[in-house]
């Protein structure tokens, strides 16, 4: 957890201490996603989930859709991995990239409420 208010403010320290307090490639289930969510009051999915999967295109496929829904006056949100340039780049609401404080500020929420989860 950061220590003081120039890390809680650093994404680049998150994303490196995100790293080292998960330290497995993969961890199948969603029993760890769940108890975080409860913690955070976190209930239920949005009304409409869309969920890519596939070898190729995926990012094309997002983005596509995510102009077509934003052009029908829907609200989104997309989550797509890797990046390119920038972590901040895989996360966008109503096609707008999200901003790093937005993102540090989410992540310190999580860790709150985490409660070891890793």
């Amino acid at each position: 957890m950061p220590h003081n208010l120039a890390e809680v403010q650093d994404l680049d320290y998150w994303l490196r201490y995100i790293s080292s307090v998960h330290p497995r490639d993969i961890e199948l289930g969603l029993d760890r996603i769940r108890l975080v969510a409860n913690n955070l009051g976190i209930e239920k999915l949005a009304p409409q989930v869309v969920v890519v999967a596939g070898t190729n295109g995926k990012g094309s496929c997002v983005i596509s859709m995510e102009e077509i829904l934003l052009a029908a006056d829907y609200k989104t949100a997309s989550y797509t991995s890797p990046h390119i340039h920038r972590y901040a780049e895989r996360i966008k609401l109503n096609g707008s990239e999200v901003n790093a404080e937005t993102l540090c500020a989410a992540f310190e929420k999580v860790e709150l409420c985490r409660e070891g989860v890793s």
